[in-house]
């Protein structure tokens, strides 16, 4: 018999019982066992489908990502964007479905972003730099 769907470096208890045909059975002294750890995650989320709804001093940013991951958004008026010196929005709730709302962007202005997703593991991931244009 195969047990499938065990929880990770647990103690797992067991007893085994048989019978014959004629319905004599007999159970076993119980026994355990631990299964082992999984594996560390090492691989980031994978972040596709992104896309930008801009307005005149807002965007709504949208992406997916293939594994639950929070959100954030580094964006400026700058290219190459610094991360380290752009405006963010972010939200630390662990989804795979993301928007973020951007606002107080100057209306028309070519405006660079970056999304980023973070797994529960702490594997990042970002996207390439892209752009938009906000309306008048």
């Amino acid at each position: 018999m195969t047990l499938i769907d065990l929880a990770p470096n647990t103690t797992h208890y067991f007893k085994v019982e048989s019978a014959d045909s004629s319905g004599n059975s007999s159970l076993g002294t119980e026994t355990s066992f631990i299964t082992s750890s999984l594996p560390p995650d090492t691989t980031p989320p994978l972040i596709s489908l992104v896309s930008v709804a801009p307005a005149s001093t807002t965007a709504q940013v949208t992406w997916t990502t293939n594994e639950a991951a929070n959100s954030k958004v580094y964006y400026g008026t700058t290219t190459p964007l610094v991360l380290g010196s752009a405006s963010t929005a972010s939200d630390g709730a662990f989804l795979t479905s993301h928007s973020l709302n951007l606002t107080g962007l100057t209306a028309s202005t070519t405006h660079y972003m970056v999304v980023e997703s973070k797994d529960a593991a702490n594997n990042t991931a970002t996207s390439s730099e892209t752009s938009f244009n906000t309306g008048n």
